[in-house]
């Protein structure tokens, strides 16, 4: 995997190009303490992976997210910031974002992501997930999957971090329902994981 870290902390550059030197499956190929640099590696260095805080940038917002979808469809991203807020991880996705860390995870769960979005998967961290979850009703006119309400109650309890046990409790089904019906979800929305599937589902609007 060839990385590119876009960080305007130069030691955290540092810790990060420490932490992964021992790691044959990857190699930082370029930095960048800004946007302006960030998109002249993407034209000029063949990129698999950004490692990417967008606080990097002085526009508003998420936009170099955007920016770097636009101008690199085929990179994959992953957000590494201070930021929390749940509308800030829902847009960071919707925009591109194959993956998203606080700056307080650890190296492990950093390597993992790394490892996961190389490999074409999603990674959010685990306490993340709820933060991607408001109760209102999902938004009209986006496009949607043919899910049946029991699979969308399912994938909305999956969002709020139900376990099997306990969706099958709140649905007054069995354990072994809950999971077939996963199975189905995970059909449906092209998806092998629960954290995929939340992924997908934000991004198609069906939970918010």
């Amino acid at each position: 995997m060839r990385l590119i870290i876009a960080d305007n902390q130069e030691v955290y550059r540092e810790g990060v190009k420490s932490l992964l030197a021992d790691l044959e499956w990857v190699t930082v190929v370029g930095e960048a303490d800004d946007d302006v640099a960030l998109l002249e590696l993407l034209e000029q260095v063949a990129t698999h992976v950004v490692l990417l805080d967008p606080g990097i940038s002085d526009r508003p917002g998420l936009q170099v997210v955007e920016r770097v979808h636009e101008l690199a469809p085929e990179v994959r991203m992953v957000i590494v910031t201070a930021v929390q807020d749940h509308a800030h991880v829902r847009k960071a996705i919707e925009f591109g974002a194959d993956g998203y860390l606080l700056k307080s995870a650890s190296s492990h769960e950093l390597v993992t992501a790394l490892r996961m979005v190389a490999d074409g998967h999603q990674h959010l961290q685990g306490e993340l997930v709820n933060s991607l979850v408001d109760r209102s009703a999902t938004s009209p006119g986006r496009p949607r999957p043919q899910l049946s309400s029991q699979h969308l109650r399912i994938l909305q309890l999956v969002a709020e971090g139900s376990k099997n046990k306990q969706i099958a409790s709140e649905l007054d089904i069995g354990e072994t329902t809950v999971k077939s019906q996963l199975r189905m979800v995970y059909s449906l929305l092209d998806v092998s994981s629960r954290v995929e599937a939340v992924v997908r589902a934000v991004r198609l609007g069906l939970v918010e």
